[in-house]
Formats: structure tokens, sequence, C-alpha cells
């Protein structure tokens, strides 16, 4: 999951589901201190390219 509120899958699914598109920027701006954090892996995991350190799930 990352913060790309125009991407194809908020755009299809960001109404009438239970975290609407305002919900989604109003948390992503409440946790960010700033834009520069949305590309910080612990927010965007998506954004890590290795992920053979992790525990098992």
């Amino acid at each position: 999951m990352g913060i790309d509120l125009a991407s194809y899958t908020m755009r299809e699914y960001s109404t009438g589901l239970f975290l609407e598109r305002e919900a989604m920027a109003f948390f992503n701006k409440a946790y960010l201190r700033s834009p520069a954090d949305a590309f910080d892996p612990r927010f965007s995991p998506i954004l890590v390219d290795n992920l053979s350190n992790l525990p098992p799930a």
C-alpha cells in the first residue's frame, strides 16, 4: 500500500466502500510529517526491493 491517491485502485474503489478517498487523504496527512515521508518504506512497504529480512508470516 502506498500514498498514490491517483492510482487506478484509488480511482476505482474510492467511493462507496468503508475508506473513501477523502478519508485516506486525511489519514495520510495526519500520519506523514512531510510529503517526503511517503517514500519511507515504513509507510509504503510496496517500495521495498528486498523483503528477505522480514520475520515469517
